[in-house]
């Protein structure tokens, strides 16, 4: 397959005769870093000239998108024989990750030219670990906070519209909820070597764009698109569902353009410092590439928006 350069948008598909945030095939670095950085900005702001300031701000709270919810429904159940933990008291499904070690980062086959995808290297995951089958949803986040901060709203639906402070605080509630130090974001790492589920593909269950619909909500436009019920699509060899697409979630890490070429092997957990945490997975409104397990994108910490979602890590006891 040959490697090319696709679009650079982090926001959706344009609506007609708006042209969202690209990149030109070709660049790459810090400068194509800066285009994934500003996209959600930029986009935000396109669609508040595009639509009128009423139009833009409609974009807010609104029922899930026509039928959505009225898909054949798959109980987002993992693998027979899979090991899985489901006592959590929000009624979270999760699943046991091994310890193991995988390869990192883009690999033969992935679509792009970013050098912070890349090298590929040997990381080395020491632990086992408990991961949500699904984002955690809108339901979820309800019961806890008593809130409902999402654009597309659907209880089964991904809670989207949360920053990652406010899923530290979300978290905190958890932990003092359940009276012990359980639960987390996963790191770069552990979020990578999961969505894998032991693949070195383009995406978690090879490399064809054509099967992608299969298990990713993508490629809509925020006219017309939102994110969708969780647990619908195919899951991952190891039953995650929704690694690719629906939401961008977010991850513990801080965002590195070259960590990777220094990057520990054992357990690595990012930069010391930085500005972005790093968001995985792609979401609803973007493009097939932002969907490839090794692509990376990042977020300012307190960024809340439409496609910015999370799941959860629960320590192996």
């Amino acid at each position: 397959m040959p490697s090319a350069a696709p679009p650079r948008s982090s926001g959706p598909s344009a609506p007609s005769g708006f042209s969202g945030p690209s990149t030109p095939s070709g660049s790459s670095g810090s400068s194509s870093h800066t285009r994934r950085l500003s996209a959600h900005a930029g986009y935000v702001a396109a669609a508040f000239a595009a639509f009128g300031l009423a139009a833009a701000l409609a974009l807010g709270p609104t029922p899930a998108p026509a039928g959505a919810e009225a898909i054949e429904r798959k109980s987002a159940e993992p693998p027979s024989g899979a090991d899985t933990f489901t006592s959590n008291s929000l009624g979270m499904r999760f699943v046991r990750v091994p310890a193991g070690s995988f390869m990192m980062g883009a690999g033969p086959s992935f679509q792009g030219d970013a050098d912070y995808e890349r090298p590929s290297h040997r990381v080395a995951i020491s632990r086992p670990f408990y991961i949500s089958a699904t984002p955690v949803t809108q339901e979820q986040w309800r019961i806890l906070t008593g809130e409902a901060p999402s654009f597309t709203k659907g209880k089964d639906h991904p809670v989207d519209n949360v920053s990652y402070t406010d899923i530290q605080k979300f978290i905190a509630a958890l932990n003092a909820r359940e009276g012990r130090e359980n639960y987390r974001l996963p790191t770069e790492a552990e979020w990578e070597y999961a969505a894998r589920a032991g693949s070195e593909s383009r995406y978690s269950f090879g490399d064809s764009e054509e099967e992608l619909q299969r298990y990713a909500w993508y490629g809509e436009t925020v006219r017309k698109g939102g994110t969708h019920p969780v647990g619908v699509k195919a899951p991952n060899a190891w039953g995650l569902y929704d690694v690719h697409g629906n939401v961008f979630e977010w991850t513990a890490d801080w965002f590195g353009e070259g960590y990777y070429a220094s990057s520990p092997r054992d357990d690595p957990k990012g930069p010391s410092s930085g500005t972005m945490r790093v968001t995985r997975g792609g979401s609803w409104g973007n493009d097939a590439w932002f969907c490839q397990t090794a692509t990376r994108n990042s977020e300012l910490p307190d960024q809340r928006s439409m496609f910015l979602g999370f799941r959860l890590l629960r320590i192996a006891q």
